[in-house]
C-alpha cells in the first residue's frame, strides 16, 4: 500500500541552515530514496523542516525510525499519515526554493501551525508551478 506521511521538526545546531548544510542532507537523502523507492520533498524555514514522503508503507516506516534516531532533527510532529492511490511526488527528493512565498501563499508565517491541509495546499502549489 501506498502512502504519503508529513512531518514537521526543527533542526538541531547547523542542519539546514545554510546552502551546504542543506545540499547534504538533500543529498543523502536522494541515494537513501532512490535505494528506498521512496520520493520526498522538503522545505526548510527558520530553522525547521516540513517533509513529505511517499513511498511504500514498509519502507516509509523504516526511514521515520531512521529519521527518529537522526541527531539533527528535533521531535518530529507527524501532519499527515494517509495510504495514496498514486504519488504526487517523482522524484527521489525535491526541495522548495521559495520556501517564504510557499507559505504566504497557504497562509502561513512558519512551521509551527502546519496542518495536512497546509501540507497539500502546499504540495498542489509547489506541482503547479
Amino acid at each position: 500500500m501506498l502512502v504519503r506521511v508529513a512531518y514537521v521538526s526543527k533542526l538541531i545546531g547547523t542542519a539546514g541552515r545554510s546552502p551546504l548544510s542543506m545540499a547534504q542532507i538533500v543529498g543523502i537523502s536522494a541515494v537513501n530514496n532512490r535505494r528506498d523507492h521512496l520520493c520526498s520533498s522538503m522545505l526548510f524555514h527558520d530553522g525547521q523542516v516540513v517533509q513529505v514522503i511517499e513511498g511504500l508503507r514498509a519502507d516509509v516506516d523504516r526511514l521515520l525510525y531512521r529519521l527518529e534516531a537522526d541527531a539533527r532533527l528535533g521531535p518530529m510532529r507527524m501532519v499527515c499519515d494517509m495510504p495514496i492511490r498514486e504519488r504526487s511526488l517523482m522524484e527521489a527528493v525535491t526541495v522548495c526554493h521559495e520556501p517564504k512565498r510557499t507559505l504566504d501563499h497557504v497562509g502561513l508565517n512558519d512551521l509551527d501551525d502546519v496542518t495536512h491541509g497546509s501540507v497539500e495546499a502546499m504540495l498542489e502549489y509547489r506541482l503547479a508551478a
